[in-house]
């Protein structure tokens, strides 16, 4: 699947062009990206719109291979930030 290589979306075979950005897809992102979260689709655009208000705009959200899940992903080296990013998230959901 082509991805952005600015906004880091993806996106489905067959586009060539970000939508937001109208700049050329590549077929891989440069940075290797590792899977931190999965689950309900719900539940991981809050997480992720609550890592961008804190200004973590380097997630992905895409499908898991299971059923009704999504995953969280993340560049490999921003790893241990967005873990500790989650905890807070989670710290703060539970109250």
């Amino acid at each position: 699947m082509p991805w952005c290589p600015n906004c880091k979306n993806e996106y489905v075979d067959g586009i060539k062009e970000c939508g937001d950005c109208h700049v050329a897809l590549v077929e891989q992102l440069e940075e290797d990206f590792v899977p931190i979260i999965f689950g309900e689709e719900e539940d991981i655009y809050k997480l992720n719109t609550f890592l961008v208000a804190n200004e973590f705009t380097k997630a992905i959200i895409r499908p898991s291979e299971e059923d009704n899940f999504f995953e969280l992903v993340v560049p490999a080296s921003l790893e241990k930030r967005a873990k500790q990013m989650i905890s807070v998230y989670s710290v703060h959901k539970a109250k």
